[in-house]
C-alpha cells in the first residue's frame, strides 16, 4: 500500500499549502494580482493550483480552488 501513503502524504502536502496561501491572503489580500473585475489570484506554490478570492468590506471570499488548466468562467459567475 505504499501508493495509498504517498497519496495521503501528497494529499497532506497539498493542504498545507492551501492553509499556507489562505493565510497570506488574510493577511495581506490586496498584494495579489488582479484577476479579471474584482478578483484576485493566488498561486499555490508547488502545485499547479490557484485560488481566487474577493476582498469585500475588508472581508476575504474565497470563491475557488482550481488547477492552472481548468477555466475560471464558472467560479467568476458565482455569487456571494
Amino acid at each position: 500500500m505504499v501508493q495509498e501513503e504517498g497519496g495521503d502524504l501528497i494529499a497532506y502536502t497539498f493542504l498545507e499549502f492551501v492553509l499556507i496561501a489562505i493565510n497570506q491572503i488574510e493577511n495581506n489580500p490586496k498584494i495579489f494580482e488582479r484577476y479579471r473585475s474584482n478578483f484576485r489570484k493566488c498561486n499555490l506554490n508547488k502545485f499547479p493550483y490557484k485560488i481566487l478570492f474577493k476582498v469585500k468590506n475588508d472581508e476575504v471570499v474565497i470563491f475557488a480552488i482550481f488547477h492552472h488548466k481548468r477555466t475560471s468562467k464558472t467560479y467568476l459567475k458565482r455569487k456571494l
